[in-house]
């Protein structure tokens, strides 16, 4: 039987004790790495199934404007409710809100939007969206395109009867009271 001296033995258990902290560390730090890149990667393909990621939980500007001015409800198109606030959605279909909002002089005119196309009708515009969808909307109808939630948006007509585009933000028209419950 091989015979360690005490002092050979306090040796080896001290390595075997450091080298399990080394261990135990290396494997702490890659955990946390591991959890750190799934909690902030957004790829839908590297997610569990039924496992929420931080990220998502964070409202989006979307879930904002939708708390801001909910409820809302679906409407047929073209028939808006003017002066509700109405959401043209991606897929066509239209979501009035439960509040009226007043378009003043305080919206800028033009607007942050791309490829919009309108034309003139009798107390009306017709429009299509940047995601190819048309809607109709009357003068004065504040309406949210569903791909750009933070602006709001209205056709008005100025003092020599041409058409204008005005616009002003979500955070504006709920800050500065331009709404009112129906």
């Amino acid at each position: 039987m091989l015979k360690i001296s005490r002092t050979r033995q306090r040796q080896v258990l001290a390595a075997c004790t450091i080298g399990s902290f080394v261990i135990l560390i290396v494997a702490a730090v890659v955990g946390y790495l591991l959890f750190w890149r799934s909690s902030t990667d957004t790829t839908d393909s590297d997610k569990s199934p039924g496992v929420a990621s931080e990220q998502s939980l964070r409202p989006n500007a979307q879930d904002r404007t939708r708390a801001l001015f909910g409820p809302w409800e679906s409407a047929a198109p073209g028939a808006t409710g003017s002066p509700a606030l109405v959401m043209l959605q991606q897929n066509g279909s239209i979501q009035v809100s439960s509040w009226t909002v007043e378009v003043d002089g305080s919206w800028k005119a033009g607007g942050p939007i791309e490829a919009i196309n309108f034309s003139p009708g009798e107390g009306h515009i017709t429009l299509e969206t940047s995601f190819r969808r048309t809607f109709v909307v009357d003068y004065g109808q504040a309406f949210i395109l569903e791909t750009r939630p933070a602006d709001v948006f209205a056709f008005v007509r100025t003092q020599t009867e041409s058409v204008q585009l005005v616009h002003s933000t979500t955070e504006q028209v709920h800050l500065l009271g331009h709404k009112t419950q129906k």
